[in-house]
């Protein structure tokens, strides 16, 4: 949580996803990426391709193997969008994206172009699933 319970953003990191066949994985979603072996070894790949490749001002900040990405901190915001260029050139990168987390209250709400009263409405009506054929509607 960010000090004194304040909404923290994150205009420094960036979301790395790299493409599982460049790294000899199978696809995100598979039970084999969650084996501790796995996760040792592709963890190992990420970070490896990524120390190889990281411009200054640049550093990984965190792993998620289970999920083939990376998150970047960019020590200066000015160059985010630089240094994300860079890595869209690589081709064992299938995405880069800004982390779009805020740290609000120990809990981290991720943004969601959805206007919140929808989210809300539905939570509050206990209409979770409003698609017309669904077993709520």
């Amino acid at each position: 949580m960010p000090p004194g319970g304040q909404v923290a953003f994150t205009p420094n990191d960036l979301i790395v996803t790299f493409r599982h066949a460049a790294l000899g994985a199978p696809p995100v979603g598979a039970a084999a990426l969650a084996t501790a072996e796995s996760v040792r070894l592709l963890g190992g790949a990420i970070r490896s391709h990524l120390t190889a490749m990281l411009p200054t001002g640049a550093r990984v900040a965190g792993v998620s193997p289970t999920i083939l990405a990376a998150k970047i901190r960019v020590a200066d915001a000015t160059q985010r969008d630089a240094i994300a260029a860079a890595f869209h050139q690589d081709p064992a990168i299938a995405a880069v994206t800004r982390n779009r987390l805020i740290w609000l209250a120990e809990t981290a709400h991720a943004f969601s172009p959805v206007p919140q009263r929808y989210s809300l409405r539905w939570w509050m009506t206990g209409s979770v699933s409003t698609i017309p054929g669904s077993p709520r509607t």
